[in-house]
C-alpha cells in the first residue's frame, strides 16, 4: 500500500475587516502550479468572500448563514471531507473563519477522526489590522493568543500604527509576525511548514463561548439598483457604530456596472464585479447598543425605491 501524505490545512482568523480575504486571495494567486482549495465562511445567504476569491482561479467552497466556530461546525467537517475526497486532491486547504469566530472552537472541531486521518492542521494564522484594533476585546485577544503565525495588515501608510500594534502583540508574547513585504515567501510555502516558537498541543479543548452581543449583523437584499449617493450618506451617518459592511451592488447612477462594495473602519471602496446581479445584496455589522436594525433596514429600503 502506498502511503498518502496528509493534506495540510491552514486556518485563517481575524476580526471583521482585518483583511483575511485579501490575504487569502494573494496566497491563492501566487501558487505557481500548486493547487489549493479555500473554504470560506461568511454571514448571509450570499457568500461575498467566496465571490471575491473565485477570481484567483483556485477552487473555492462557500459556507453561508452562520459561523463555523459554532452553528456550522458540522457543515465545515462535511465540506472538508468532500474536498479531501475529490479524485484530484488539493495540495493544501485554506479555511477562512468569519470575523466573529473563536478559532479555538474550530481547531477543536477539526479533531474529527476522519479529518485527522487524512489531513493535518499545519498552522493557525491570525490577520491583525494595524490601523484599528480593540486590544481589550476578548475575541481579538483569543484570535491572537491562539495563533501560530500573525500577519499584520494595513501597515503601509502608518508606521506609528504598526509600532503601536507591535507593542500590543509583544505584551501578549507575540513578537514574530509577517506583513505585506513577506507575501512572496508566504505564498511559496512558508505557511505550510512549522515556524512556531512553541509546539501546539495535540488536542484542543472546546472553549467557553465568548460574548456575541457586541456585534449585530444585518442582511439586506433588493431586486432593484440602489442610490450610491444615498448609501454613502447612510454609511457616513452611521459612523463608528458601523464596524464592517460589504455587498454586491448595482447602483442607479451606473446601472450597467455591477460593483463590489466594502467598508472597513472609515475606509470604503468600490471595485468592478464580474458577477451578474440584478439588484443589490448588503451585509452590515454594527455595535449592539447603537445599531438600530429596524431603522437601518428602512433606510436601505428607501435606497432602492422607484
Amino acid at each position: 500500500m502506498v502511503d498518502i501524505a496528509p493534506i495540510p490545512l491552514l486556518l485563517v482568523s481575524g476580526t471583521l475587516g482585518a483583511g483575511k480575504t485579501t490575504f487569502i486571495n494573494e496566497i491563492l494567486r501566487r501558487q505557481n502550479g500548486r493547487r489549493l482549495a479555500a473554504i470560506v465562511n461568511d454571514f448571509g445567504s450570499i457568500n461575498i468572500d467566496a465571490a471575491i476569491l473565485e477570481k484567483s482561479g483556485q477552487p473555492v467552497y462557500g459556507m453561508e448563514n452562520g459561523c463555523i466556530c459554532c452553528t456550522l461546525q458540522g457543515d465545515l467537517i462535511r465540506t472538508l471531507r468532500n474536498v479531501i475526497s475529490l479524485d484530484r486532491r488539493p495540495d493544501g486547504v485554506i479555511i477562512e473563519a468569519s470575523g466573529l469566530a473563536d478559532p479555538r472552537a474550530i481547531l477543536s472541531a477539526l479533531q474529527d477522526p476522519f479529518i485527522g486521518g487524512v489531513a493535518t492542521v499545519e498552522a493557525l494564522l491570525t490577520v491583525v489590522d494595524a490601523r484599528h484594533q480593540d486590544c481589550a476585546d476578548p475575541l481579538w485577544r483569543a484570535q491572537v493568543e491562539a495563533a501560530d503565525h500573525l500577519y499584520l495588515s494595513n501597515t503601509e501608510n502608518s508606521v506609528q500604527s504598526g509600532d503601536r500594534i507591535a507593542a500590543e502583540l509583544a505584551g501578549l508574547g507575540k513578537r514574530r509576525y509577517f506583513h505585506s513585504a513577506d507575501l512572496a515567501d508566504l505564498a511559496g510555502g512558508m505557511l505550510f511548514v512549522d515556524l512556531r516558537d512553541n509546539s501546539r498541543p495535540t488536542r484542543f479543548t472546546a472553549t467557553e463561548a465568548l460574548p456575541q452581543a457586541r456585534v449585530v449583523p444585518l442582511e439586506w437584499k433588493s431586486d432593484r439598483p440602489i442610490y450610491l449617493a444615498g448609501l454613502a450618506k447612510l454609511v457616513e451617518e452611521l459612523g463608528p457604530c458601523l464596524l464592517r459592511a460589504k455587498g454586491l451592488i448595482r447602483v442607479t447612477e451606473e446601472p450597467d456596472r455591477p460593483m463590489l462594495f466594502q467598508l472597513s473602519g472609515a475606509r470604503a471602496t468600490l471595485s468592478p464585479l464580474a458577477h451578474h446581479i440584478n439588484g443589490a445584496f448588503l451585509i452590515l455589522f454594527g455595535t449592539g447598543s447603537h445599531f438600530d436594525v429596524a431603522s437601518v433596514r428602512a433606510r436601505l429600503d428607501a435606497l432602492s425605491a422607484p
